[in-house]
């Protein structure tokens, strides 16, 4: 019993003083800049379902549905002004795809493109904010897809080396089309995402 108890207390002791010094190191540790400047390369994946007739308030698709992983690689350039944009390629895998009219998996690339704005409080916490329009995948023999308004959240290492960006939780975008005249309307799916990307500083 008594060797028990012993390993017990070992158990608890060690996360606690884990977990006081990550607290130490972070209260310690240089200010964090309120914005951010320079490129970054970007690795990531995400996973998401598409309902063509939308989601119900508990987040079942109603209707076709489908889906996938997805992972990307891409640039993104951050401005000391709270700005920001990004672009690169993406490549997924489908279950099935009604948009096709198919219910075989299939392979798919694209491009995507984003314009953003940011903010970065003293801890380094970071929320992206991107504008309806402004993020777009383009799929060859498919319309550019483009999503309403939507965000992300991060967090920024010390140095201001290294992002870490995920989409807390699902996002679901509303995929939007544009008409000659510029206006907006709703294309009709809806997506249901999960993303995590990691972003690199680089030298230039």
């Amino acid at each position: 019993m008594k060797r028990n108890i012993k390993r017990l207390a070992i158990l608890v002791i060690v996360p606690v003083m884990a977990l006081f010094t990550v607290c130490v190191i972070s209260s310690s540790g240089k200010a964090i800049p309120h914005g951010i400047k320079g490129h970054f390369a970007a690795r990531g994946n995400s996973f998401c379902w598409y309902a063509l007739d939308g989601f119900d308030p508990n987040g079942i698709a109603k209707g076709d549905w489908s889906g996938g992983p997805s992972i990307f690689e891409a640039e993104y350039t951050f401005n000391n002004d709270g700005t920001g944009t990004a672009s690169g390629e993406i490549r997924g895998l489908e279950l099935g795809s009604p948009l096709a009219k198919t219910d075989q998996p299939s392979v798919w690339s694209g491009s995507f493109s984003q314009v953003f704005t940011y903010t970065v409080d003293g801890a380094g916490f970071i929320t992206i904010t991107t504008d309806l329009g402004e993020f777009s995948i383009l799929r060859p023999g498919f319309n550019p897809f483009y999503c309403d308004t939507w965000t992300s959240n991060g967090v920024l290492s010390t140095d201001g080396k290294t992002i870490m960006i995920t989409s807390g939780p699902p996002t679901i975008f509303i995929q939007m089309i544009q008409d000659p005249a510029g206006n907006w309307h709703v294309m009709g799916p809806q997506q249901a995402c999960i993303l995590s990307i990691y972003l690199t500083k680089l030298s230039k």
